[in-house]
């Protein structure tokens, strides 16, 4: 600083008279003056600190330094005046606001600035007023913004939800909850948290009284604490464990009465104090919103209870209404003195009246004759008494037939007992009463034809299987008098040892799950036992379940049975002698020689085809088992190949006969290309099978076509029939019945039933499908299974 300033009265008196701070800075020596006032307006005393640029640069806020500096270096560099504002550290450590000005007061003679001065201006208390204004004008417009979302709320957990959005963007808060008073405690209906874990899930009630936000509720005002860790107020470990140090709890009242807390916490020192009357705004703003979603709720509540109410009356008006149009009934309504206000349509299909005639008329136009007037009177009387007629009516239709009804007439009653209305609803029960007539009639007829049927009628209650109705076939067959039988049940007129056979059989026809039961043991009362036929049927027997059952002698058909055994023991005995001489004979013929190679292979095919013929008398028997299902099915090993060659020789001069190609393949591959395959089945049951699908379907095809068979082997044994000729239609629906056959005049009709059945009794199954068109398919399916298994 030159002498001449420091050394003058009037400058230093100039100093004391100005409140900022003057600085004169020699930007060649690097040397300053800092008046008195530069360091008094922060705090310091005058000769605390060493005046300079450096001093300047270290009293400068972090946030400004470049800011203020960068306005410094530009004005030194390109001669310009600097204006800048900037936060300075005051002794105390707080910031304090200064407005920076200097310019270049002399050059050297080549113009570079050497001298530089300026001032500090103390601007701290406009510029918190500036902040202060902000920061109301930011409350105004949030407070407004505030307001408007409540207003567009349209329940109350979304209200909740954006008044905590608003205050996390208006208050920047850690954690923002929002408590509704419920009886004596505080729940949680609404939270936010920024980077602390508070509210955890399932700790959703806060007792009324305890912690900041419980006092705050009970006392009815805003209670703030600035270090949690020192107010003993805070009791609760929960604010503490998230990590909070400030928290303020505002009570949301309307009028007097507390109905919530609005809580907040922050991590860092906050003042909630000095935003006090913003939260209190806030508060009352929630309030009023909390308030008005409560009458919101209320009368959106009621409005939907009224318009689900009007709804369900509306549609049960609809339903009574679409139930009368549709009602198998007539439906009458008159007014009080009987005039006809409405008919529904069955009334105008039953009477032939149309609904115009109808209306307007007396329910006299249906009068029949046939009642008196004492029935009219009564009826009238029990109505005008205010009470329901209930009766069987005849009237007459507008074609003047008769028909019957079942009514039940009712008066309306107004609030004050007075009859308004009269409702008739009526059934048709004309046929009921002609079915009732001829019943009647038909009951001697009835009880005649069931006395006199040759099958024994019982009828059993399901419950105590006791008789109730037995007719004298009945009686007859077992060897009691009717009187007698009647005092039986089930289990006297059974064997001891078939008893659990008939029980389950009797119950089961009792369900309806079988009708007919064959064979069934029976005792007469000298012990001897006969078999019947059963065919029965579940009844209601004079008001009780029951099960009626049509008894018949089978004792001649298994006596026919055994004799039919007993012929098949006799043929295959007799049989068996000729046969075998019959194998042995080609080993004898061509032990001659003098035979082609040709004639030496169809002779060493005879044994084969002898033996097997042998094996199926042997097995003649066989079909009845089956038959009866008591047939012993024992598979074994099938080498499909040599099979179907077997198969294909049987048939040279039938195919040679209608020069018939027969194609076959196995798992894909010709006879001739496939290599062993082994299937599970039983030997004379699947050739038996085979054989007679594949000369059916040979002696079926056209002359010079192909008959197909396909055999793959996988889990189940899946054989393919096909040729081009198609099945007579008269046929078609019976084709696998027996005796069923077409066009053959030796034919027996047992060929296609034969074979099926040897089918299902390997457990497999035969399906056919036919088409002029496509020709045959006989598809056949058997499952396999290991040799030995049970």
């Amino acid at each position: 600083m030159p002498s001449n300033y420091s050394d003058s009265p009037r400058f230093d008196l100039a100093l004391e008279a100005v409140d900022d701070g003057l600085w004169d800075w020699n930007l060649i020596t690097g040397q300053a003056f800092f008046s008195p006032r530069y360091f008094t307006m922060l705090g310091y005393e005058p000769d605390e600190m060493k005046a300079g640029p450096a001093t300047w640069e270290a009293l400068l806020h972090p946030e400004d330094l470049e800011r203020a500096k960068a306005h410094v270096a530009k004005a030194i560099e390109q001669g310009e005046n600097f204006d800048v504002e900037f936060r300075l550290r005051t002794k105390s450590g707080d910031w304090h606001w200064v407005r920076g000005r200097g310019r270049i007061m002399l050059r050297d003679d080549q113009g570079r600035p050497m001298r530089m001065v300026g001032t500090h201006v103390d601007i701290h208390g406009r510029k918190i007023a500036e902040e202060n204004l902000r920061q109301r004008l930011a409350e105004l417009e949030a407070l407004n913004s505030l307001s408007q979302s409540m207003a567009a709320s349209r329940s109350l957990d979304e209200l909740i939800q954006t008044t905590l959005d608003k205050i996390m963007d208006i208050l920047s808060p850690d954690m923002a909850i929002i408590f509704l008073k419920e009886d004596d405690r505080l729940v949680v209906r609404g939270h936010r948290n920024v980077g602390v874990q508070f509210c955890r899930q399932g700790d959703r009630t806060h007792p009324m009284g305890e912690c900041l936000c419980g006092l705050a509720a009970k006392e009815g005002q805003t209670l703030i604490a600035s270090d949690i860790l020192l107010d003993a107020r805070c009791v609760r470990n929960e604010c503490k464990e998230a990590g909070l140090t400030s928290c303020a709890a505002v009570p949301l009242k309307t009028g007097e009465k507390t109905v919530g807390i609005l809580g907040l916490g922050t991590v860092h020192h906050c003042e909630f104090k000095d935003r006090d009357d913003f939260l209190s705004s806030v508060a009352a703003i929630v309030s009023t919103g909390i308030d008005n979603s409560s009458l919101h709720d209320q009368i959106r509540s009621h409005a939907e209870e009224l318009e689900e109410l009007v709804r369900q009356r509306t549609d049960d008006l609809r339903l009574f209404y679409n139930a009368v149009e549709h009602s198998p009934a007539s439906i009458v309504i008159t007014d009080d003195q009987g005039t006809i206000e409405y008919v529904n349509p069955f009334f105008t299909a039953l009477t032939g009246y149309t609904f115009e005639q109808a209306v307007s008329q007396n329910p006299r136009i249906l009068r029949s004759g046939l009642h008196d007037a004492e029935f009219y009177r009564e009826m009238w009387q029990t109505l005008l008494d205010g009470r329901v007629w209930r009766g069987e009516i005849c009237n007459r239709k507008a074609d003047g037939s008769l028909y019957w009804e079942d009514a039940s007439i009712s008066p309306l009653l107004d609030d004050s007992g007075q009859i308004k209305k009269f409702v008739a609803v009526k059934e048709d029960i004309t046929d009921r009463k002609m079915t009732e007539a001829a019943l009647r009639d038909s009951e001697d007829r009835y009880r005649t034809v069931v006395n006199n049927s040759q099958d024994g009628i019982l009828v059993a209650d399901r419950e105590t299987r006791a008789f109730v109705f037995a007719n004298e076939a009945v009686a007859t067959l077992f060897g009691y008098s009717r009187e007698d039988i009647l005092n039986l049940a089930i289990e006297d007129i059974h064997p001891l040892e078939a008893m659990d056979e008939v029980l389950d059989s009797f119950r089961r026809l009792g369900l309806g799950e079988i009708d007919r039961v064959d064979e069934l043991p029976c005792q007469r009362p000298d012990k001897s036992v006969f078999y019947a036929d059963i065919r029965a049927t579940a009844i209601d027997f004079e008001g009780r379940p029951c099960v009626m059952g049509f008894f018949r002698d089978a004792t001649e058909r298994r006596r026919a049975a055994q004799l039919r055994e007993d012929i098949d023991r006799i043929l295959r005995h007799d049989l068996k002698t000729p046969l075998n001489g019959i194998i042995n004979l080609p080993e004898i013929v061509l032990a001659d020689g003098g035979l082609s190679q040709t004639q030496e292979e169809y002779l060493r095919l005879a044994p084969d085809t002898g033996r097997l013929m042998l094996e199926m008398i042997e097995n003649s028997l066989d079909m009845y088992r089956m038959e009866t299902g008591t047939y012993d099915y024992r598979p074994e090993a099938v080498e499909l190949k040599a099979f179907a060659t077997r198969l294909t020789n049987n048939l040279d001069r039938s195919k040679k006969a209608k020069n018939i190609t027969l194609a076959i393949l196995i798992d894909g591959r010709s006879l001739e290309e496939s290599p062993p395959v082994t299937a599970q089945a039983e030997r004379v049951l699947l050739f038996s099978a085979l054989s007679n699908f594949l000369t059916n379907a040979v002696e079926a095809a056209p002359n010079n076509s192909v008959v197909s068979m396909t055999m793959e082997c996988g889990s189940r044994l899946e054989v393919t029939i096909h040729n081009q000729g198609a099945v007579p239609d008269p046929i078609r629906a019976r084709f696998f019945d027996k005796y069923v056959t077409h066009g053959k005049p030796k034919g027996s009709g047992l060929g296609t039933y034969s074979a099926r059945l040897a089918v299902r009794t390997m457990g497999g199954d035969v399906a056919m499908t036919t088409s002029k068109k496509d020709g045959t398919t006989i598809t056949i399916s058997i499952p396999q299974v290991v040799v030995g298994a049970s």
